[in-house]
């Protein structure tokens, strides 16, 4: 086929046949004053060549340009612009390709839409012409320099689109093209922002690092660049994750020190956001004898970095360092005290500006909200950083999904909660493991608990095959020295994991995942933990263990506030009574417990304990109470479609 065009293109008369080649050089689209510029052919002589060639249905005219004032082209098929281009001399193509870079510059209106197309002429400029032996070493290296700023160009403009795939295609090409370390700087640093965008955690926090430790050894002088590229580095394990292992906590410390020593004394941007680390340090890089007091402390410097963010009207600065102070709270259980600096953060977001900050906002509102047990809250609150952002930044947009995904989950709507996976699915950067972003575990691991609910188990392993697989060390296992950080993000699915193990006899591992470390600063998802322990103890049976859970689960509500968890206490009081012999006193903790989770719309929890409550009213002698309760239970779990507890309610009615 290629030799049929090529043929056909060398018969073209001499003027065609140049115009074909010329305009293959633009690409697949392609103007005429772009071909005029790059042939030196005259207007009334290539217009009518451009009407032959039309004759000829090798290109055809398009009923829009991108380029205001010029007529549009594109060859029809992409075979024949790649025949006319090789056909074009060799040693022409370097010109041809920086001219055409050239036309671009001084021609297109909005040059943001034209960022890579500049990028790719004048690579190939660059390349072609270093590959030329008598090219001048001086144009060489002109070439060489214009492509890598057009290169570093596009790929910020592709980060600015949210094109995770392009921004880290642009800069990887910018790295390439770098000779010197200001260069290997500049380009590492774009590289670093690009795999941010796409979760690429361990990759940004080494890039970003480089990119510093370069910016260190071409311009020491440039104290601002050295400490926000050491800022821009400690963020990636401090606050956006996505890493499968943390860095260690000495080569982390050496990173902040240098960006500190740049910063100075003085209020800055910098300063802030290097204080916005220091105020997660213990939580991320601290080891079991960490004291609480190293918590308290780096909740107070996360208010001074907040502080100073608002004395510079930096409220995106504001609003990170207030998330580190949120995180002082609820690392240690202490979910109610976060209120106000959630509040706080939110009345921040319309002076927002970066998009990962608005998401964010509402992503850790939600994160709270949902842990304390107030799901439609949650469900709102995820449900707006979601709206705010899927447009302009999908990535950062899969934070508040999960969280949306998980209140559905709580609330009963599985059929809302499974679609929401498919969404992310779609959103997720792909990699090259074909695994998704880390943080979003929870809702698969609530997927595969669904699924086993539903009693399809094959479905459940699927669910679980698709969460990032990360080795971490189970919650309350012997931890030597600083490992505990891999319990970072990894056993963020436990309480989903743990009822799922339950349900398949497993109880031994589904109490590994759940047990609470003794680490006083790591108490996050204790809340959540107890529910799932509560399930688990109740399907094992180990009634020995319901009263000293029950009334742990009691302190810890207490502690923090958190509203859903004292209804599963009270129904594993009553599950235990009743094992007892004693249904007057299972109903009275199962009617407390249905008070509970229907106040916070726990739908599935409720549907359960009522059937819990039939089965005591049978035991009572009260059977039209009992098929009562159970009919009302069994609205909601045929909808969900779990089987086991459909045919209880069906056997009690």
């Amino acid at each position: 086929m290629q030799a049929v065009l090529a043929a056909r293109i060398d018969r073209l008369p001499a003027l065609d046949k140049r115009t074909l080649q010329i305009a293959a050089v633009c690409g697949r689209a392609f103007w005429p004053g772009l071909v005029r510029e790059l042939s030196g052919i005259d207007e009334s002589a290539l217009d009518p060549a451009l009407g032959r060639l039309v004759d000829r249905s090798l290109i055809v005219a398009q009923p829009a340009s991108r380029i205001s004032g010029e007529r549009e082209y594109a060859f029809r098929h992409a075979l024949t612009q790649e025949v006319a281009y090789a056909m074009l001399p060799r040693r022409e193509r370097a010109r041809a390709h920086a001219g055409v870079s050239r036309w671009l510059e001084a021609t297109v209106d909005d040059r943001r839409r034209e960022f890579e197309l500049l990028a790719h002429h004048d690579e190939t400029a660059h390349h072609l012409a270093a590959a030329d032996p008598e090219a001048e070493p001086h144009t060489v290296e002109a070439l060489r320099i214009r492509a890598l700023e057009e290169l570093l160009e596009a790929a910020s403009d592709a980060r600015s689109r949210s094109t995770v795939d392009a921004a880290q295609d642009l800069a990887q090409r910018a790295v390439q093209l770098a000779r010197t370390d200001r260069e290997r700087s500049l380009a590492l640093e774009a590289l670093g922002e690009a795999y941010l965008l796409g979760f690429w955690g361990d990759r940004a926090w080494e890039t970003l690092r480089e990119a510093a430790l370069a910016r260190v050894a071409s311009d020491p002088a440039d104290r601002r660049g050295i400490a926000r590229l050491c800022a821009e580095a400690l963020e990636t394990p401090t606050r956006w994750g996505g890493m499968s292992a943390l860095p260690s906590g000495s080569e982390a410390a050496d990173v902040l020190r240098l960006g500190l020593e740049s910063a100075g004394e003085d209020d800055s941007e910098e300063a802030v956001r290097l204080l916005t680390v220091r105020s997660m340090w213990p939580r991320v890089f601290g080891g079991p004898s960490t004291p609480v007091s190293d918590i308290e402390g780096a909740r107070r410097i996360g208010e001074q970095a907040a502080a100073m963010a608002l004395r510079l009207e930096s409220p995106d600065l504001a609003s990170a360092a207030l998330d580190c102070v949120a995180n002082g709270w609820y690392s240690l259980g202490l979910y109610e005290r976060t209120e106000a600096v959630i509040t706080q953060r939110l009345a921040l977001v319309p002076r927002l500006r970066d998009p990962r900050e608005v998401e964010d906002a509402f992503a850790m509102a939600a994160w709270v909200a949902f842990h304390r047990g107030r799901y439609r809250e949650a469900l709102d609150l995820a449900d707006e950083g979601v709206r705010r952002t899927i447009e302009i930044a999908p990535t950062a947009a899969l934070h508040s999904l999960e969280w949306r995904a998980l209140a559905r989950f709580a609330l009963g709507d599985w059929a809302g909660f499974l679609a929401e996976l498919d969404l992310a699915r779609r959103l997720a950067p792909r990699r090259e493991d074909a695994t998704r972003a880390g943080f979003r575990r929870r809702p698969w691991a609530a997927a595969a608990l669904a699924h086993e609910l539903r009693g399809d188990p094959v479905a459940a392993d699927a669910d679980l095959e698709e969460m990032v697989p990360v080795a971490y060390v189970p919650p309350g296992s012997d931890i030597p020295g600083e490992d505990v950080r891999d319990l970072a993000e990894p056993g963020s699915d436990a309480p989903w994991m743990a009822r799922l193990l339950a349900r398949r006899g497993r109880f031994a591992d589904a109490r590994a995942l759940v047990q609470i470390p003794s680490v006083p600063w790591w108490r996050d998802s204790a809340g959540l933990a107890l529910e799932a322990s509560c399930e688990i103890v109740a399907l094992e049976g180990a009634w020995d263990d319901a009263a000293g859970l029950a009334q742990e689960a009691r302190r810890e509500a207490e502690r923090g506030g958190l509203l859903a968890l004292p209804g599963h206490a009270d129904r594993l009081e009553g599950r235990r009574s009743m094992a007892a012999g004693d249904p007057g006193a299972a109903r009275s903790s199962l009617e407390r417990a249905a008070a509970t989770f229907e106040a916070v719309g726990a739908a599935f929890e409720l549907a359960v304990t009522r059937l819990d409550l039939a089965e005591v009213l049978v035991a009572l002698g009260d059977r039209s109470a009992a098929a009562r309760m159970a009919a009302a239970a069994r609205s909601v779990v045929d909808e969900l479609g779990v089987a086991e507890e459909s045919q209880r309610a069906r056997r009690l009615i």
